[in-house]
């Protein structure tokens, strides 16, 4: 019976030891959870501080000046280019996080697993020591007080170990909804900065020299002299018409108050 009890004893300060060790470690996931919760908030803020710019740029956009066309081009191009960059430091930012949260997920899980074997080998032993204590102080009734005592420090300490357990669990929840709230943000501000670009990159581009006069020639107003000119050239172009009129049946024009001539055939 000795025996038993000095293994027990040293069982007992080897799960003490273990949960000790557990617990530190849960201090420094909890340290590296809330380390994981600021970058998160950080990288929130900064996509709203990269929205906020976005706007802005979007509303410097409708207040460029259509009349200088190569400043309005050079600003566009400043303007597709910083965008471009917030694009791709959001994506660099994203890559970090999400590589950040399979490193906290992937250790909240082998956590929960070994919590989850300890608290398997600690119910089989404490059920065990109690059965065993149990039948071999059934006869004597004032020794169960003890058995009893033993028996609820033994529930305390599996119940300590299933609170990390769910502890473990709620971090690796708190996380997965923290990485989908921030991969969500991502997904709707690359979609916004990418039709963004897209819309500048498919405006008109202006005119090389917007100031020099086109090629192409225009109608102007004739002037009084050009008119003058058109309208003493009437008569002559009536008369060349004329003159290229055929020939008709009679040689006679018909004038006023005389008839006109008529052939006459001889039978």
């Amino acid at each position: 019976m000795q025996m038993k009890l000095d293994k027990f004893t040293n069982v007992k300060k080897a799960m003490d030891d273990m949960v000790f060790a557990l617990k530190k470690e849960q201090e420094d996931e909890v340290k590296q959870k809330d380390f994981c919760i600021a970058e998160l908030r950080e990288t929130q803020l900064q996509s709203e501080d990269k929205t906020r710019s976005k706007e802005a740029l979007l509303a410097k956009e409708q207040a460029i000046d259509l009349e200088k066309p190569k400043s309005e081009m050079e600003t566009l191009q400043g303007e597709i280019a910083e965008m471009q960059k917030q694009l791709q430091l959001a994506g660099q930012n994203r890559e970090k996080e999400n590589t950040e949260f399979q490193k906290v997920v992937e250790e909240q899980r082998q956590t929960a697993t070994l919590l989850k074997q300890a608290l398997q080998v600690l119910g089989k032993f404490y059920n065990k020591g109690a059965f065993v204590q149990g039948s071999a102080v059934q006869p004597k009734a004032p020794g169960g007080f003890k058995d009893y005592q033993a028996n609820g420090k033994s529930f305390g300490v599996m119940s300590m170990l299933q609170q990390l357990v769910d502890d473990t669990t709620a971090m690796e929840a708190e996380a997965v909804r923290a990485e989908k709230s921030a991969q969500t943000a991502y997904e709707a501000f690359a979609k916004d900065t990418t039709e963004s670009i897209t819309a500048k990159e498919m405006r008109p581009s202006p005119p090389r020299n917007p100031l020099r006069p086109s090629s192409r020639r225009r109608w102007r107003r004739p002037s009084a002299r050009g008119r003058a000119r058109r309208r003493s050239w009437g008569p002559c172009r009536r008369r060349r018409r004329s003159s290229m009129k055929p020939a008709t049946g009679c040689s006679r024009t018909s004038r006023p108050g005389r008839a006109p001539a008529t052939r006459r055939w001889t039978l």
